[in-house]
Order: structure tokens, then sequence, then C-alpha cells
């Protein structure tokens, strides 16, 4: 990635910074009209062991991370809180996680949000197939 990245010289630095805060912009615009905005928090289930190796050509590594991890990195680039909750479950007794964001500063509104949904769905009340505990 690094060997990538410094290909495109200060013009490509310069493009990729003007890119980013471009989107920046874009999506803290949306909170003009929105309190919260909910994504999954990944696009497929887990991962199997090796698909993410070293060995992988980047092309096909960033194909892959973007298919899994795609809905939650704007986040971490424009500086928006966020928060991932375990919402759902898979047939197989995964839990299923939802990312819930909103502007700069509004940890608060998440987790009061986080609070009556822990309150309402009684999450602590389920327990994974494999379960070593009281």
């Amino acid at each position: 990635m690094a060997a990538i990245g410094t290909k495109g010289g200060e013009a490509g630095l310069a493009k990729a910074l003007a890119t980013l805060t471009d989107l920046q912009q874009r999506y803290l615009s949306q909170f003009e009209t929105i309190d919260i905005f909910m994504t999954p928090v990944l696009g497929k289930p887990p991962a199997r062991i090796g698909e993410y190796a070293p060995t992988v050509p980047y092309e096909q590594m960033a194909d892959r991370l973007a298919a899994y991890v795609g809905y939650t990195p704007v986040e971490n680039v424009v500086g928006a809180a966020s928060i991932s909750l375990p919402i759902g479950e898979s047939r197989s007794g995964l839990p299923i996680g939802i990312q819930f964001a909103t502007k700069p500063g509004g940890e608060r509104v998440l987790l009061e949000l986080a609070y009556a949904l822990e309150r309402e769905l009684e999450w602590y009340r389920r327990k994974p197939p494999l379960w070593v505990g009281g």
C-alpha cells in the first residue's frame, strides 16, 4: 500500500486530500436533516483464515476489504462519532452488528441510543452456542 501511495507524488497527495475534504463536507452535511446514520458493520460473514493474507495481491486485497468492511471506514476518515452494536444474530448464532453514526461530538446521542436498544432488545439475555460462564 505504501508503494502504491508514493506513485502519485505530491500532485496525487494533493488530489487525495482534496477528495477526502470533499467527502467530509458531503458526509457531514447529511446531519442537517438527520440525527443518526445507520449501516451494517460488515458486508459479509467473518473472513476465512487466509482471505486477507499478506500474499494476496494488492488489487485483490483492496476489493476484498471494500466488500468486507466498506461501510465503516468513512466515519474514521471524516471524524464522525460512531458506535457498533450487536442488534441481530445469524442462523449460526453469531452476532450481527449495526453501526450508528452521527456528527463529530455526538457521542452522547449514540450512547443514549445504545442504552435504549440494550434495554429494549435485552441483548444481555442472549448466550452464544458455546458459552462458558454463569
